[in-house]
């Protein structure tokens, strides 16, 4: 194609998927949408609440899919993290804990301009943010939150987050540039607590592991490896010409835009 609105008119694309900064995707999903082709967008989808609301009407009124591509609950790993903690291997729920934080990239990188929608928070704090709330099952009813900016960046470079669920589960959350690489979380029961290392980003080839805590001894559950671009791909595409799983995927893009502004509104 010699443009994309070329490849938006080809009628061989059935879909879209909008990996631009942050900031644009508002603007470019829409292009996708108007064209009637299915979007799929990196998280965050937007900057805003009202934009992804935008979005959504827009793709629900055109039985279009809008998937938010949130790679780390279609790994194998967060099936299993899910299944062990349904199936009370760690007594009722009562907090979390959830870091996600690696080194400066590079002075140019698009993460720190303000205008093309950087920032730590709609990068990388989105992770804990809305696995946290994957995990528990709910959107929290109460927020406390706190945004950092390091000298000479004109975005937040760090963040922090105490979340408080529905079921009396709290989660604490942690996510920042410039620092050592942290990816886990951890799941504290009333009988045991259930550890994930790499448990946002994780490489095609890598075996995980969650570690099963009980007071009498530690229990490590393999988990094979996987490629999660393959199979997050693979549960968007189901979605194209089923209406429940559309309805989800819309739900889905909405409740973890409403928790990140959530976050924004209490570290303002």
């Amino acid at each position: 194609w010699a443009s994309a609105d070329d490849m938006l008119a080809d009628e061989g694309v059935d879909i879209v998927y909008v990996a631009t900064p942050i900031g644009l995707h508002a603007a470019h999903a829409a292009r996708v949408l108007e064209s009637g082709k299915h979007l799929f967008c990196e998280k965050s989808l937007t900057t805003t609440l009202t934009d992804a609301e935008t979005l959504v009407e827009m793709a629900r009124s055109r039985a279009l899919a809008l998937c938010t591509t949130f790679g780390p609950i279609h790994h194998p790993q967060f099936t299993a993290l899910r299944r062990l903690i349904e199936d009370g291997k760690i007594g009722k729920v009562v907090s979390l804990t959830a870091r996600f934080g690696f080194p400066h990239l590079e002075p140019g990188n698009a993460r720190y301009s303000a205008a093309l929608g950087g920032g730590v928070l709609l990068d990388a704090g989105v992770y804990p943010i809305c696995l946290s709330a994957e995990i528990l099952g709910a959107l929290p009813d109460f927020v406390s939150a706190r945004r950092q900016s390091a000298d000479g960046y004109e975005v937040d470079t760090s963040g922090t987050a105490m979340l408080e669920f529905p079921s009396g589960a709290v989660a604490n959350l942690e996510w920042g540039y410039g620092r050592h690489y942290r990816n886990e979380v951890e799941v504290w029961g009333e009988t045991g607590s259930i550890f994930a290392h790499r448990a946002f980003s994780k490489p095609p080839d890598l075996t995980t592991e969650l570690i099963v805590r009980k007071q009498d001894g530690e229990n490590t559950v393999e988990i094979p490896a996987a490629d999660i671009f393959v199979t997050m791909l693979d549960a968007q595409v189901n979605c194209l010409d089923d209406p429940a799983r559309r309805e989800a995927y819309w739900t889905r893009a909405l409740d973890h835009q409403r928790l990140v502004e959530q976050v924004i509104e209490a570290s303002s």
